[in-house]
């Protein structure tokens, strides 16, 4: 009888440990729905939705959907993203965090949605998804870079009010969600968006083969060095402006809302298929998700 008792304990025990256990897994296993700054440089903000007082934010504190970041002069911030993609903010630049990719174990919901209103950010963004582009940044006027697996730039010129996107590899879709155009850039190829209106041609720039490309802490140089080209960058663009203005409007509201509405906002899954779900859950600010255009 003792002997069943005792058993009977050891039992229970075990039932209880394993069952923490295939809790603390739960966990683990459970949607990822924020970002890190993985590492500050200099003075870091972040404005916390609902909240008026920004403030200074420190290496490795996570950041949510409605979150603001903003760096100071001479400072930089490097955030990782749930599905691992990166993005180096300048200095004088401000994001605004409108929607985060989710995680949960080896899927991937959703897509991560960013306005960029000043400054510049360097991305990366992973190269595991098919389906639509697992980020978008928006910028004024409603014009958005919708990308997936590629490595690209976007900066304010404050100078002139012009906004470039230059890619490194892969393929970005600049679109205009006022006009309904869109362009897509080619990896060794930018594009300027005069005044932050005019949607141009892109060209391969000289003055982009002199930007610095780095994503880590590890560098002991973070800046891109485009300040440095302004002059070349304004000049290069003055030359070429009445060539690469003149373009073919490329329409993708209506194709890109059907493609949303076929395929929702399903799950990027490890293997890297993209699984659709119910059309009736995608919902998105401005542009959204965008529609990244297939070959």
């Amino acid at each position: 009888m003792i002997i069943k008792f005792l058993f009977g304990i050891y039992f229970l025990a075990s039932v209880n440990i394993l069952g923490q256990f295939a809790a603390s897994a739960q966990e683990q296993e459970s949607e990822i729905n924020y970002g890190i700054v993985r590492y500050v440089k200099g003075d870091v903000f972040i404005l916390p939705k609902g909240e008026k007082d920004k403030r200074l934010i420190k290496a490795m504190e996570k950041f949510f959907d409605g979150h603001e970041i903003t760096t100071a002069v001479n400072s930089f911030a490097i955030l990782k993203l749930p599905d691992g993609s990166t993005l180096k903010l300048d200095p004088e630049t401000n994001l605004k965090v409108e929607g985060l990719i989710q995680k949960k174990g080896n899927s991937y919901k959703g897509s991560s949605y960013f306005v960029l209103t000043i400054g510049g950010a360097m991305v990366d963004v992973v190269k595991k998804f098919s389906g639509p582009p697992s980020l978008e940044i928006e910028t004024v006027n409603q014009v958005a870079f919708g990308v997936r697996g590629t490595t690209f730039y976007i900066f304010h010129d404050k100078d002139s009010g012009d906004i470039w996107g230059t890619v490194r590899q892969g393929q970005v879709m600049a679109m205009d969600y006022v006009k309904d155009d869109s362009e897509a850039i080619d990896a060794g190829m930018s594009m300027a968006v005069v005044e932050g209106e005019v949607l141009t041609k892109p060209h391969k720039y000289r003055w982009a083969e002199k930007l610095k490309w780095s994503f880590t802490e590890k560098d002991t140089e973070l800046d891109t060095k485009r300040a440095s080209i302004t002059e070349d960058r304004f000049k290069e663009l003055q030359s070429l402006y009445s060539k690469l203005r003149t373009r073919t409007k490329k329409e993708f509201v209506k194709e890109k809302k059907a493609k949303q509405k076929s395929m929702g906002n399903g799950y990027r899954t490890s293997s890297g298929e993209y699984e659709s779900h119910d059309a009736s859950l995608f919902a998105t600010r401005g542009g959204g998700a965008g529609f990244y255009s297939q070959e």
